[in-house]
């Protein structure tokens, strides 16, 4: 019978060929961070991600060799994130983290990390409510993320932020207070750098039944990309295509 014992025994087997294999081979010492750290599924995408294309040179092995490179890499920022903040509990550390966690889908760790920082003399610091109020609203909890980005604009009357404004509008949709948001998203396309400010308010509108609305922006949004250099044209790929399906 197989114990944990007997698997514990293969981790550490593992965890040792793959360490050797990275020193020998001359591949990215960042690897044994991620195995050290997190054994079992380091060893697994360092297998999926260094060894496994040398014995299939294939497109399938390549692929999956991005999809295992690109795992190690937000977890390895996630881990030097982790190790940032635990060596020095500074705000930017603070938020480093938190950023990472958001990435993983930990928003209530973050959330918790941000509220922590967010007192005393940074208690109306823009970038930490900003950051609090974006981990609010992927909980859910949309009365609060107005409350901070109103507690935001309170303590820095001066600032424009298309960011958090764009997040107002769509924590006001998420509240159910849809006039309020079709407002905030009216003002905000006429500064939002891209297209989702458009795109956005385009689906309220759509979902408020006012179809002819909708569509001449989705129409403007099509109309806009024809003329916008290649770069801007990539970056904005997820909504330009959005805007072309409701057409």
């Amino acid at each position: 019978m197989f114990s944990f014992g007997a698997f514990g025994t293969l981790n550490v087997i593992a965890l040792v060929f793959c360490v050797v294999h990275v020193i020998r081979q001359g591949r990215n010492t960042i690897w044994i961070m991620v195995l050290i750290f997190l054994p079992g599924i380091g060893c697994l995408a360092y297998f999926v991600a260094e060894i496994l294309p040398d014995l299939m040179n294939s497109r399938t092995a390549r692929q999956a060799t991005g999809s295992a490179t690109r795992l190690v890499d937000r977890l390895g920022a996630l881990k030097r994130a982790e190790n940032d903040f635990a060596l020095a509990d500074t705000v930017d550390n603070r938020r480093n983290y938190a950023a990472e966690l958001m990435r993983h889908g930990r928003a209530a760790e973050a959330a918790e990390l941000l509220e922590q920082a967010a007192t005393g003399m940074h208690q109306d610091d823009p970038g930490l409510l900003h950051d609090l109020a974006s981990a609010n609203f992927e909980l859910g909890r949309f009365d609060s993320t107005l409350a901070l980005l109103d507690r935001l604009q309170q303590a820095n009357p001066t600032l424009t932020s298309p960011e958090a404004h764009l997040l107002y509008a769509r924590a006001l949709e998420g509240a159910g207070r849809d006039d309020e948001a079709a407002t905030e998203y009216q003002a905000l396309i006429g500064y939002f750098p891209g297209e989702e400010a458009r795109c956005r308010f385009a689906e309220l509108l759509t979902r408020q039944g006012k179809l002819a609305e909708a569509k001449a922006i989705y129409g403007e949004i099509v109309q806009r990309q024809k003329h916008a250099p290649r770069y801007y044209r990539q970056s904005q790929r997820a909504w330009i295509d959005i805007a072309r399906s409701r057409m």
